[in-house]
């Protein structure tokens, strides 16, 4: 698991000591957590602050529902899948290339036969 834990930029939090949990709170400013999966919102609204037995703390919160959920969507997610639009766009674009090709090769057909001087039809 991916150990992604800051301290907020805010003074009051700098000053109180506190950590958050950045892939958490970035899920959770963009909506992407399940509300029932905020079970623990230390390391997201209140800040950690227990040191004396943090290195099992951020296990227990590396191995919570938020914290799995929350790596899946944030880090995951955005590097398997690809944007639509994007993907769109390639598509289209590879569509115009072919039919350009296409056009190309009537057009080249079309010169000929009336270098020869040649009908289209019959």
């Amino acid at each position: 698991m991916a150990r992604r834990y800051r301290v907020v930029e805010t003074p009051q939090d700098e000053a109180r000591d506190l950590a958050f949990c950045h892939v958490c709170m970035v899920a959770k400013r963009d909506e992407k957590l399940k509300t029932n999966t905020l079970e623990k919102k230390t390391y997201i609204l209140t800040g950690f602050s227990n040191w004396k037995d943090a290195g099992r703390c951020f296990r227990q919160h590396e191995m919570s529902d938020c914290h799995p959920e929350a790596i899946e969507k944030v880090v995951t997610l955005p590097k398997v899948t690809k944007d639509v639009g994007e993907m769109l766009s390639k598509a289209n674009m590879k569509k115009k290339e072919d039919n350009r090709e296409c056009l190309l090769t009537i057009l080249s057909s079309i010169r000929f036969l009336a270098q020869q001087g040649i009908a289209l039809m019959g």
